[in-house]
C-alpha cells in the first residue's frame, strides 16, 4: 500500500489521468483509510480547478486587451493615411 507522501506526490498525475490502473487502485485504497489524504486530494483538485478558471479568464482578458490595442492603432492610422507623408510629397506646381 502507498504511504501519504507517495499519494500526495501522485496527486497531479491522478487528476490528469496519467496513472496506471494499479496505481489508481492503490491510491483509492489509501484514500479509503486516510482522511488527511482525502482532504488533501479534495483541496488539490479545487485549487487546480480555480487555477484553470483563472487562466481562462486571464486569456480572454488578454485577447480583449490585444483587440483594443489593434483597434486603437487602426483608428490612429486612418486619419494620417490621408495626409501626405515624407515619401508622399505633394506634387510641385510647375506653372
Amino acid at each position: 500500500m502507498l504511504n501519504c507522501r507517495q499519494v500526495t506526490e501522485l496527486a497531479c498525475a491522478r487528476l490528469d489521468g496519467e496513472l496506471s490502473a494499479l496505481r489508481r487502485v492503490q491510491i483509492h485504497m489509501h484514500l479509503m483509510i486516510c482522511s488527511h489524504c482525502r482532504r488533501f486530494q479534495r483541496q488539490f483538485k479545487q485549487s487546480q480547478e480555480v487555477a484553470s478558471a483563472l487562466a481562462a479568464k486571464l486569456w480572454v482578458a488578454e485577447e480583449d486587451a490585444i483587440a483594443q490595442v489593434i483597434n486603437s492603432l487602426q483608428t490612429q492610422q486612418k486619419p494620417s493615411e490621408s495626409k501626405p507623408g515624407p515619401s508622399q510629397a505633394p506634387p510641385e506646381d510647375r506653372s
